[in-house]
């Protein structure tokens, strides 16, 4: 299957129990490319659900709220990624005022995944 999309990959395994595949795919643009022929259904929510993450980190306080919430519904952490658990996790950021159109999450992981020499997190 990568073949055919062009993609470089070294390892792809098989679950026989299961009709999953787990594709290594190490270089970034073909990682794209996987995600955009594809389209994994899980993408859509997981990608979603660190967005939201991303902007409610930026209040501690708020954040903290919205995790004392969220552990009671989903104390496993194997669920998170899950669309019930997105639609939870964005009706609380909507909750604590927070912008939850799919435009801002988006911008919001674009940021995360932007390098940027400016940045002065990092201490030298």
């Amino acid at each position: 299957m990568c073949e055919g999309f062009n993609i470089l990959t070294q390892k792809i395994s098989h679950d026989k129990k299961r009709d999953i595949f787990d594709v290594q795919i190490e270089a970034k643009k073909d990682i794209v490319n996987f995600i955009e022929t594809v389209k994994p259904r899980k993408w859509e929510y997981r990608a979603k659900t660190l967005g939201l993450v991303l902007k409610s980190i930026s209040d501690p306080k708020k954040r903290e709220l919205i995790e004392k919430e969220l552990i009671k519904p989903y104390p496993d952490k194997k669920v998170h990624y899950s669309k019930k658990y997105y639609a939870l996790l964005k009706r609380l950021c909507e909750k604590y005022e927070y912008d939850v159109s799919d435009e801002s999450i988006f911008n919001e992981l674009e940021d995360a995944l932007t390098y940027s020499d400016n940045w002065t997190g990092l201490k030298k």
